[in-house]
């Protein structure tokens, strides 16, 4: 996971923290920076790129649909564009949560206390540390926005534009 407290980043996950955009610029740099080592490693190996297990703590490292996304959502967005410009094959966040909760107030501070709800989170991070809830629309907007990026035509119509005529 993204760790704690500060705001770092590990791979693709960073943790939000409570500076807010302090954390955020401190996740797009060490992204970028991530990013290239990716890119340039998949052309040493002739390889795609997928860039997968993405993320960034809610506002606050709040775990509650409640709190904010906006960090998170700009996050997402400079990925995704970066991501489309390497070019990557495509992208995966981190994680789907769904209509699933954290469970007790014990379960949401610690990784050690199980959750009622699973909600994308492994066991050694707090449950919702990561989650996109259903109810997270404007973050759904970007994961859209970025899905439409990534998208191909349908099987028939790639077949009909690549056709002699």
């Amino acid at each position: 996971g993204g760790g704690g407290g500060g705001g770092t980043c590990s791979g693709g996950e960073c943790s939000g923290g409570a500076a807010g955009r302090k954390d955020l610029a401190n996740a797009l740099r060490q992204s970028a920076a991530y990013l290239e080592a990716a890119r340039s490693a998949a052309a040493v190996l002739g390889k795609p790129l997928v860039v997968e297990e993405f993320g960034l703590a809610r506002e606050g490292e709040q775990l509650t649909p409640s709190s904010g996304t906006a960090s998170r959502d700009a996050y997402y967005r400079w990925v995704c564009n970066t991501s489309a410009a390497l070019p990557a094959a495509g992208v995966n966040f981190w994680a789907w949560g769904g209509e699933g909760r954290p469970g007790s107030a014990e379960a949401a501070a610690s990784a050690l206390v199980p959750s009622a709800e699973l909600v994308g989170d492994p066991p050694h991070e707090r449950p919702g540390w990561y989650s996109v809830y259903d109810v997270d629309k404007a973050t759904h907007a970007a994961i859209a926005e970025c899905a439409a990026r990534f998208a191909l035509p349908p099987p028939a119509a790639a077949a009909r534009a690549t056709a002699p005529p």
